[in-house]
């Protein structure tokens, strides 16, 4: 089958993104906001697979959100996605999710992995980690350092991004 990445407005892909991420579209006005440039996947028949956004950011200049929805073309409706994207803003992150980016078609774009790897789907781990002598777990809500919770937050991330950005 043939897919192709169409551009278009913001508030187009408001109801594709409540579906990938299974919640309101009222949920997505201010990300909606956010976004510099949109796109849709689309087969031959106008059938949608997919949406994806790009959203600036401080850290890595832009963030790709977004993703296709699970199935035997995923892998193929997302990289037309991304192809689409890095198109227009080479210098890009994201993060993998199986069931929107996986991170093989962020590999097969060109995409590097950047950080630690934590799967962030499924249920959470019922053991108790092992925390070395002087030191103490807590919830990140706790933790009253912006820098300390940010550092926290970046080691645990799945991250990938396009090229080293300066």
């Amino acid at each position: 089958m043939t897919w192709r990445a169409v551009q278009v407005d913001r508030d187009e892909i408001s109801p594709v993104f409540a579906r990938l991420y299974g919640s309101d579209e009222q949920d997505f006005a201010m990300v909606l906001f956010q976004l510099t440039a949109t796109w849709l996947v689309q087969d031959g028949g106008g059938q949608i697979a997919g949406a994806i956004g790009l959203r600036l950011s401080p850290t890595y200049r832009v963030e790709i959100m977004g993703g296709a929805f699970p199935g035997p073309d995923q892998n193929e409706t997302a990289l037309t996605l991304l192809l689409a994207a890095l198109a227009t803003q080479p210098h890009v992150y994201a993060y993998a999710k199986s069931h929107l980016l996986p991170a093989e078609v962020l590999e097969a774009a060109g995409l590097h992995r950047i950080g630690a790897y934590t799967r962030m789907i499924g249920p959470v781990s019922p053991l108790v980690p092992a925390v070395p002598n002087g030191f103490r777990a807590v919830p990140l809500s706790e933790v009253r350092s912006p820098q300390d919770r940010l550092a926290a937050q970046r080691t645990y991330s799945y991250g990938f991004r396009l090229n080293s950005l300066q």
